[in-house]
């Protein structure tokens, strides 16, 4: 199933009917932009490889980027309440990206449950990790940041099969920063705390856990006693 870029355990009828409206991109390369903020949504977007960030113009002029997509995630639900897409979606490296028009999959939805389900799923999981990501950058420091961001990588690493232990970082510290509220130089602090402390390998952006319960013990928020 990975083909049609939805995890669905689908008999070969609905495996055709749900191939039939899969739009295959050519492949998107590094910088390339898949929607830009502001563009009317006709799509939901299922990454089959590569990674991507997702970032939004502030009103005081600077970018935050809003969360990282790896491969075999749905994105662009955004746009799903205004009709617009609220941020833009970039590559981080060469990407090959699927669409999904959103009408479509409304009414194939009505014809197969599973599929609205999922859709369903992935609009929870999103509320959920801005939720998640709102109380990290507002309550916790950059050290903990960090080792949150490390752990969530190797989790949705792990849910797609891969080592939840060695993967490649797929963003820069640049981007790491903005997407946590912090500068390069704290970035490659923390990164090079967990290297001292031996959490961590980290041979330019390839990383290896050495301790993944030091990353789960995360301390107190950073305003707490």
């Amino acid at each position: 199933m990975n083909r049609l870029c939805l995890p669905l355990s689908l008999n070969e009828a609905e495996t055709l009917l749900l191939d039939d409206i899969v739009q295959r991109s050519t492949p998107i390369h590094r910088g390339g932009i898949v929607y830009e903020e502001g563009e009317p949504f006709t799509n939901l977007y299922a990454l089959r490889s590569g990674a991507l960030k997702g970032y939004r113009h502030c009103s005081n002029g600077n970018i935050q980027i809003t969360d990282f997509v790896l491969p075999g995630e749905v994105f662009g639900l955004d746009g799903v309440s205004s009709g617009k897409h609220q941020c833009s979606v970039q590559a981080l490296e060469t990407a090959s990206v699927c669409a999904l028009p959103f009408d479509l999959l409304q009414q194939l939805g009505r014809t197969l449950p599973i599929l609205q389900t999922h859709l369903m799923e992935a609009v929870s999981g999103c509320v959920q990790a801005k939720m998640e990501h709102l109380c990290l950058v507002t309550q916790y420091s950059a050290y903990e940041r960090i080792k949150a961001l490390i752990l969530n990588l190797s989790k949705r690493y792990a849910s797609l099969g891969q080592s939840a232990l060695h993967f490649r970082l797929p963003m820069s510290r640049a981007d790491i920063g903005c997407h946590l509220g912090m500068t390069i130089e704290t970035v490659s602090r923390c990164l090079s705390r967990l290297r001292e402390e031996q959490v961590i390998t980290l041979d330019n952006r390839e990383i290896r856990i050495l301790k993944p319960e030091a990353l789960r013990s995360t301390a107190r928020p950073a305003n707490k006693p």
